[in-house]
């Protein structure tokens, strides 16, 4: 007698019929009421995140603009107290004072586009 010959041997459980999954009606609704609460909460926290994005967004831009026109006005009136230097007695050489004015430009606006980048996203809407 060979191996299994004359014993029972019980079948694998992937042989097994299965139970379908049925559920019934109220199960069903209490899944559904489950679902949406879940999406009433995610919903609601989404909007609070946007809420508090929009308070930030525009604090900071405030402060950036302030911070800006503020450097913008500096640099103003170095270029004006540098024109009137026979009157101001304030000099600075041409040199000096095209690269103080130059760097101090590309900081600002730099600085500016940065911030305007980070507070200000080009990312689709997600629906």
């Amino acid at each position: 007698m060979g191996y299994g010959a004359g014993r029972i041997v019980p079948p694998s459980i992937e042989d097994l019929p299965r139970k379908p999954d049925i559920l019934t009606d109220q199960e069903d609704k209490r899944i559904d009421r489950e679902r949406s609460k879940e999406e009433t909460r995610k919903l609601k926290l989404k909007n609070r995140e946007l809420k508090q994005n929009i308070r930030e967004r525009k604090r900071y831009a405030d402060r950036v603009y302030c911070l800006v026109s503020s450097c913008l006005v500096a640099l103003f009136v170095l270029v004006l107290v540098q024109g009137w230097s026979e009157y101001t007695g304030f000099q600075i050489t041409d040199k000096v004072f095209i690269a103080l004015i130059t760097s101090a430009t590309a900081n600002v606006i730099g600085l500016f586009i940065v911030v305007v980048k980070y507070l200000f996203p080009n990312v689709p809407d997600s629906k």
